[in-house]
């Protein structure tokens, strides 16, 4: 399949799975086209919300079979853009309810050195299932490539006491999933 008709197909997959569901797009942040993506939305900052679907359910498929394939096809993606340390960098983070939607919260590390500087770009991925269409969803907010070291921001572990950065995105995502809503 060529690259412009796999977009294609995704974003009919993505405009007919996501009928039922309101995503709210963080404030401050403007849309902005990307193919295969049923939005994303960036702010003046370089923070990233984006959100897709990974079609339905198969046939004989579960969530967490989905979510397992999904998990180790990002991990090879990781290893494949020579990131370091994808299969340490990719760690669960919670399960949260709202609205009649289950949540399965991951945070993705993406460490790596441009012009030879250690930077990280600290990704939450929000898993979830459309309850009736069985449709299976990604939404992911971002920070920009933050230079390391950083007092910021706490590498190799999730602490949300002393590390503000990830407390910060922990926050938004979770008013995140508070307020989407299936019809």
């Amino acid at each position: 399949m060529s690259k412009d008709r796999a977009l294609d197909f995704a974003k009919r997959l993505n405009e007919k799975y996501t009928d039922n569901l309101n995503i709210p797009i963080l404030g401050g942040f403007q849309q902005i086209k990307n193919p295969g993506t049923l939005f994303t939305a960036v702010s003046n900052e370089g923070y990233v919300e984006q959100f897709i679907t990974d079609g339905k359910l198969l046939d004989g498929e579960d969530f967490d079979s989905r979510l397992t394939k999904v998990l180790d096809n990002t991990k090879k993606g990781m290893r494949d853009a020579r990131l370091t340390n994808p299969d340490n960098n990719l760690k669960f983070h919670k399960k949260y309810s709202a609205n009649g939607l289950d949540f399965v919260v991951y945070i993705q590390d993406n460490l790596m050195n441009v012009n030879k500087k250690d930077r990280i770009i600290r990704q939450f991925n929000i898993y979830f299932l459309e309850p009736k269409s069985t449709g299976f969803h990604l939404l992911t907010v971002s920070t920009p490539p933050i230079e390391l070291p950083n007092d910021n921001i706490i590498i190799d572990k999730i602490d949300l006491v002393n590390d503000k950065i990830t407390n910060s995105l922990d926050n938004t995502v979770t008013d995140i999933m508070n307020h989407i809503t299936y019809k």
